[in-house]
């Protein structure tokens, strides 16, 4: 799961902040979980409110990771 930049991912942004493939990638850890990102990943420019949804559940991983 690598991007530096939402606009770049060649899938697109519902695919790459998936919420499905973001859960199963930290809840399949067996003892530690250390998500890195570019900071601009946060704040990806959308073209709907799904896309802000999926943007938002991303940084408050981050958030919560820090």
């Amino acid at each position: 799961m690598c991007a530096s930049d939402a606009s770049e991912s060649p899938r697109g942004l519902d695919f790459l902040f998936s919420k499905n493939r973001l859960n199963v990638s930290i809840s399949r850890a067996q003892s530690l979980v250390i998500v890195a990102g570019s900071p601009r990943l946060a704040t990806s420019p959308v073209n709907n409110l799904r896309q802000m949804e999926l943007v938002n559940f991303y940084a408050e991983i981050v958030r919560y990771g820090a």
